[in-house]
């Protein structure tokens, strides 16, 4: 955010105040992005458990395994079914 002041207020120490948006939780959704409780499901991806394990091997050889976020639930192990319509979907509305 970017507040317009002049040398003179930085080198008095003018106080500047204002109102500024902040993002809450939607109060519909309870911050979820589902229409109702019912519309959260569990991740076919990972199984609901908000990460994957995959295998991988290094330059020499070497087999290891590598614990990585879901890409599809973004590591919360649910994903939405019908989206709120209030947020859409964001999970965080603006408020002054």
């Amino acid at each position: 955010m970017t507040i317009p002041v002049s040398i003179g207020d930085i080198y008095n120490g003018t106080i500047i105040k204002g109102k500024y948006p902040k993002q809450t939780a939607c109060p519909v959704c309870q911050g979820t992005g589902a229409k109702s409780p019912k519309d959260l499901k569990s991740c076919n991806s990972c199984g609901g458990k908000g990460f994957s394990l995959r295998e991988e091997q290094n330059f020499y050889g070497q087999k290891f395994q590598a614990e990585t976020i879901c890409p599809v639930c973004k590591g919360s192990g649910k994903t939405v079914t019908r989206i709120c319509d209030h947020c859409r979907g964001a999970k965080l509305i603006s408020q002054m």
